[in-house]
């Protein structure tokens, strides 16, 4: 088993080799809430990159069938139903709709990965499951999103995980870039207190500070989903993996 980790969409971008899967984390934002809608019955979840595709799904399809969720650069937007507060989700009533989520940068790792069959959307909810689902694949990508240049070190931990699962019983690191090994070690260093590890991150510490310390504790919830949110064969879509359709 390979297992490549890339730190920013741009240093994925700079590697040209498709794996046979690609794993994405962005735990503070569309891999927790995508996964989260889904859990909740959403009929699908697409990723959009700027607010006015939101808009126009909505216009198309109604405003009962959509739920608008995100922001835009750090703003949110009065047109959408939802931040990202993966704790106040159930309450905006996903089930039997379609859930849009803004993320450009999610949005642009799906389109630099197009030659990958397989993407799927990972967090500390649903780390086991993912884990289980690409076990014994022999090409794993893995990349936490970020922003731009910037590395997301919570995104690098809940990669950790994933790795550990993966090789907890092989007692070598063979086929680990150093990205993987650092992401590895990092996740080693906290795994006895992620919610601690979260609460002291900057996201964390921003959670708190508008009285949002449940969807802190939501995110850290470790297994607490087996819903593997993966690409549909169209590329346009999120599902859960095992009930794929167009």
């Amino acid at each position: 088993m390979e297992i490549r980790t890339f730190f920013t969409i741009n240093e994925l971008k700079d590697f040209s080799e498709p794996a046979e899967s690609l794993v994405i984390f962005d735990i503070f934002g569309a891999s927790t809430m995508i996964t989260s809608a889904l859990q909740n019955g959403a009929l699908r979840a697409v990723p959009i990159g700027n607010p006015e595709e939101g808009i126009k799904l909505r216009q198309i399809l109604g405003k009962d069938n959509v739920i608008l969720c995100g922001k835009y650069h750090g703003a949110p937007l009065k047109e959408f139903d939802l931040n990202s507060s993966p704790a106040l989700l159930g309450v905006s009533k996903p089930k039997d709709r379609l859930f849009a989520f803004l993320s450009p940068e999610l949005t642009e790792a799906i389109e630099v990965s197009s030659q990958t069959p397989d993407i799927f959307l990972a967090c500390f909810n649903n780390i086991n499951a993912v884990a289980m689902n690409i076990l014994g694949r022999d090409l794993i990508n893995i990349v936490c999103l970020g922003k731009g240049e910037t590395m997301s070190l919570e995104d690098a931990v809940c990669a950790g995980m994933l790795i550990d699962l993966l090789l907890k019983d092989i007692p070598h690191e063979r086929g680990l870039n150093d990205n993987s090994v650092t992401s590895r070690y990092l996740y080693n260093r906290h795994e006895n207190d992620i919610f601690g590890f979260l609460k002291e991150s900057n996201r964390g510490q921003e959670l708190i500070a508008v009285n949002r310390r449940a969807d802190l504790e939501y995110i850290a919830l470790i297994n607490s989903s087996n819903v593997i949110p993966q690409l549909a064969p169209d590329r346009t879509h999120f599902t859960v993996a095992g009930t794929l359709q167009l």
